[in-house]
């Protein structure tokens, strides 16, 4: 279904993704409605959604997503991300949108590798059950309401403009104020996606008209632990840096994750097109 002349709405707009996502929707031709808190609009606040009288599409991006800081205050946590996705399907209920919601970190600590979208969720954290909440939600509003949703579950987004609380933005600040890399842990294994490429399978998500109900995984399809990206990044600046490890294990830290995307390959007609070191250099670059 093309996008062009489309009403859609975008959760999170002012956001790492969001913003990338509300250019490209632009450039498709979709008529694009911003709802992000920094522009004064909160999902959790339903009279926020009174002036959305016209909605095809809702890219439900916006949530509490950093899980240090969701594990201490699990309360907010839920709150935006269970109460503003509650408001966002409600909308699309009175609407007749279609919801397109960004979950991730579902899995825990797989069963095996490549995960796919049959293994069990099993969230380890509470941002991860605030995003299992939010799915069970979106089924409960397409059974219930008839609401058409999609969920993509990516893994580890990155690019630039991502907050510097996480690795990879943490890594590329350190590189450039001394010659000492000093990271937590350096065994986890990520499976990272450039940003281009998250935002493409949002698009194709969008356009997706094939189903009313379906879960989608996206990655890059091959894990790299904190000590690869941390010596392709110091090997791409050319810099005589050491990397240390002060060996700290995050509370709920999962130790590796391998996307199976085969199911978004075949139906989105989606795959990623920027490897790490590539999007590694962009990101350095920006």
């Amino acid at each position: 279904m093309p996008l062009k002349d489309k009403h859609v709405v975008v959760t999170g707009s002012d956001g790492f993704v969001g913003r990338y996502l509300v250019e490209q929707l632009k450039d498709r031709g979709a008529k694009v409605t911003p709802f992000d808190i920094a522009e004064g609009s909160d999902i959790t606040r339903w009279s926020d959604f009174s002036r959305i009288t016209k909605a095809d599409i809702v890219f439900h991006l916006a949530a509490r997503t950093f899980v240090p800081t969701s594990q201490k205050n699990p309360r907010l946590t839920y709150e935006i991300n269970l109460m503003g996705t509650a408001n966002v399907l409600e909308m699309c209920r009175v609407t007749g949108a279609r919801m397109i919601f960004a979950s991730s970190y579902v899995y825990g600590n797989p069963q095996y590798l490549p995960t796919d979208e049959k293994h069990p969720v099993n969230p380890t954290n509470t941002y991860a059950r605030s995003k299992v909440l939010g799915e069970q939600l979106c089924h409960a509003y397409h059974e219930d309401h008839d609401v058409p949703c999609v969920i993509l579950r990516p893994f580890n987004i990155f690019g630039p403009g991502q907050d510097e609380s996480f690795l990879i933005p943490e890594i590329i600040k350190q590189l450039k104020v001394g010659d000492v890399l000093t990271l937590q842990d350096l065994k986890p294994r990520r499976d990272l996606l450039y940003v281009s490429d998250a935002v493409d399978a949002y698009v194709k998500a969008g356009e997706y008209d094939a189903s009313n109900y379906e879960i989608f995984n996206i990655g890059y399809g091959e894990s790299f632990s904190v000590e690869d990206v941390a010596k392709k990044l110091i090997k791409l600046t050319g810099n005589d840096v050491e990397l240390r490890s002060l060996r700290i294990e995050r509370q709920g830290a999962i130790n590796d994750t391998v996307a199976d995307t085969r199911k978004a390959k075949e139906q989105l007609k989606w795959q990623p097109a920027v490897d790490l070191v590539a999007g590694l250099e962009s990101t350095l670059n920006a």
